[in-house]
């Protein structure tokens, strides 16, 4: 038996956009006639509040994959599913950077532009003048 499969999309309460969920269109190959596919995922209370929206009750989850090829068709074959509910709670706010906040990081990525452009023109600064150097004694010569 081939049990080679393709996870579409899993979803753990509404349908929240911008959340990327671990599962979502991937898939699994394989060759061998006796293999059992083990997903053991934690799934997490999740409250998502965007800005000037309602929040929403949804839950997020992590996974741990196991593949296992079965030696002389002992076990059971399958694609096994297994969920652990976590007692804890996850609140994520988002929120958008006010316009002081993004001009002092524009202006911080400038400067880091500056610094290492400084350090660059440091380093080669040296190298270019002992090259010039160089040309004109031979040149002389």
């Amino acid at each position: 038996m081939n049990f080679s499969h393709i996870i579409q999309e899993s979803l753990f309460g509404p349908h929240f956009p911008e959340i990327v969920q671990t599962l979502d269109y991937s898939y699994e190959v394989t060759h061998d006639p006796f293999v059992a596919f083990q997903y053991i995922l934690h799934v997490v209370p999740t409250t998502y509040i965007a800005a000037r929206s309602r929040p929403l009750n949804t839950n997020k989850y992590s996974v741990t994959h196991y593949t296992r090829v079965l030696q002389h068709n002992r076990g059971t074959l399958g694609i096994f599913f297994t969920f652990d509910l976590d007692p804890l709670s996850i609140t994520t706010h988002q929120r958008m950077p006010s316009f002081i906040q993004l001009v002092i990081r524009c202006v911080g990525v400038i400067g880091r532009i500056f610094v290492y452009m400084g350090y660059a023109q440091s380093k080669s600064y040296p190298a270019l003048t002992q090259l010039r150097v160089s040309s004109l004694l031979k040149l002389q010569a």
